[in-house]
């Protein structure tokens, strides 16, 4: 049976149904990792703030207050808490801790159960048992947005001079370096520098003997992946409190919002803008697979100020190393290639296409959307 696409909007009706149900019929508390009301309530939160975004909806203001309620129910009464420190909640030992509302159970045992990214982002046999991620780096646009002294940025990704005491534990732990010198054969490097000159380190939790067996040798680490956590419940309120409006002042968004902040060795802000709300979620949630959805969220409030700010984006700058340094782990030895090359992006890009092989199966889905007939 061929069936038409439906709009976006009943789509998010079909979204929150099925959210309003789980919040109705979820337990309040459960084993550690199942979900509750409050993670569906946060969920809702999550769909109430993308729906208030397009502005020249008619509803919009009532869906920010929906938004800014539900994130506040679950802020006051869920009993969840920030983690103190930031890199704790990317250890195995802190799964299912209490800032958590929403993750994926990954375990050791084989491909597929176990969290790949370990394997996928380490980069050397120095830090991991599986290893792929010697050319993977955050760009050198997102390094501009991490503030001076803020503590997140060494969990996020590692540079010069990072130690990390849980990693090669046995040798006394993981202090990283643009290049690493192999002894035995001083032309051929253990460690070598990448064209950003960082690497992952989020999610990137060590070898089996650092996490005492809970990394298999099957890109399997039992390390879980976020879903949602209540920092970014605050983020919402804070969002959602902000509406339409340029900025906000209100003091309790402003606490929500700094409390994010003030984990991460911060100063308070007096006054936030969408922008930045925008950057702290690009910086808080890093490597958890958010920032496009932030970025639509922003494209729905603002078509033309997002597809500016993604072409100003300075994705494919890279550093060379300067012919003739003697210092492959100096600063002094590198140089930033600002070469304009970056791609182009347009509106009509920003929504994906359905594959044509699907289209051929059903031709039903080139047509326009159709509102679905809920019962």
């Amino acid at each position: 049976m061929m069936l038409p696409k439906n709009t976006r909007s009943s789509v998010y009706e079909f979204i929150k149904r099925d959210l309003e149900f789980a919040a109705a019929n979820l337990p309040t508390t459960d084993e550690p990792g199942r979900v509750t009301q409050w993670s569906a309530k946060g969920m809702l939160a999550k769909l109430y703030i993308t729906m208030a975004q397009d502005l020249t909806d008619a509803n919009s203001d009532s869906y920010f207050t929906s938004a800014k309620n539900y994130a506040e129910d679950v802020i006051v009464n869920s009993g969840l808490s920030l983690m103190e420190d930031y890199s704790d909640l990317f250890l195995i030992e802190n799964n299912n801790n209490e800032e958590s509302l929403f993750a994926l159970q990954w375990m050791k045992g084989r491909y597929a159960v176990g969290n790949s990214r370990n394997a996928n982002w380490a980069r050397s046999s120095l830090i991991a048992d599986q290893q792929w991620g010697g050319g993977k780096g955050v760009t050198y646009d997102f390094t501009q947005d991490v503030e001076s002294g803020d503590e997140r940025r060494s969990a996020i990704y590692m540079t010069l001079g990072d130690y990390y005491p849980e990693i090669n534990s046995a040798d006394g732990g993981y202090t990283y370096n643009f290049e690493t010198a192999n002894p035995s054969n001083p032309g051929n490097p253990l460690e070598g520098a990448n064209q950003v000159l960082n690497h992952l380190k989020k999610f990137v939790v060590g070898s089996s003997d650092d996490t005492g067996g809970q990394v298999g040798t099957d890109q399997d680490a039992g390390i879980n992946q976020y879903i949602l956590r209540l920092a970014d419940v605050y983020l919402i309120y804070a969002e959602a409190v902000l509406g339409s409006a340029a900025s906000t002042s209100d003091a309790t968004a402003l606490g929500y919002f700094n409390a994010v902040r003030t984990r991460a060795g911060l100063s308070s802000k007096s006054s936030i803008t969408f922008m930045d709300i925008l950057i702290e979620r690009r910086v808080e949630f890093c490597l958890e697979s958010m920032f496009w959805f932030d970025i639509k969220r922003f494209f729905y409030r603002d078509a033309q100020a997002t597809i500016d700010y993604l072409n100003n984006q300075e994705r494919e700058y890279t550093y060379n190393e300067i012919a003739g340094s003697d210092d492959p782990n100096s600063w002094d030895s590198y140089e930033l290639d600002s070469t304009d090359n970056s791609y182009s992006i347009h509106e009509s890009q920003m929504f994906l296409p359905i594959p044509a092989a699907e289209v051929l199966v059903n031709p039903m889905l080139s047509e326009d959307a159709v509102e679905y007939e809920f019962d």
